[in-house]
């Protein structure tokens, strides 16, 4: 079944996040969806961990849209102020792993390579190097590239 992706990039020099169990608590608690969902952490030999959110079944419409980018940005902003490491996430239908596998860091997640991604989300003070912001706060930046994969299928 096919899932969208929710993907926190962390920086291995500001620490690990041994127990991702916090991640699936405030999942629950901010993103008020009745799908099946899942997390799972990947570490490999770069200077950053993935902790992925995948969530099945997951048909996002023009109407949809919205109530879940409220409901994703207030669960990152909980995110990045509860861990330092994350520095980007992602949102994506399926396709993280096929972006990300040739990586080695992350300097290498720059603001063309992150057009991949129709949803990214970035701490308040790196999106200095970003044209395409949707919404920002103090602490969050919301960038939206609606080019980049077809969101809303119906």
């Amino acid at each position: 079944m096919e899932s969208f992706e929710i993907t926190f990039f962390c920086n291995k020099n500001k620490g690990d996040i041994s127990d991702i169990g916090d991640f699936s608590d405030s999942y629950k608690k901010y993103v008020k969806l009745n799908n099946y969902f899942e997390f799972e952490k990947f570490d490999d030999e770069k200077d950053y961990y993935e902790i992925r959110c995948s969530i099945f079944g997951l048909v996002l419409s023009e109407n949809l849209f919205a109530e879940f980018i409220e409901y994703l940005g207030n669960y990152v902003e909980y995110i990045f102020d509860r861990f330092s490491s994350v520095e980007i996430v992602t949102g994506i239908y399926e396709l993280t792993y096929y972006y990300t596998e040739n990586l080695k860091g992350l300097s290498d997640f720059s603001p063309e390579f992150l057009k991949k991604f129709p949803v990214v989300f970035l701490r308040y003070a790196e999106y200095d190097n970003f044209t395409d912001v949707l919404y920002s706060n103090k602490k969050i930046v919301f960038l939206y590239h609606e080019n980049s994969q077809l969101l809303f299928p119906y």
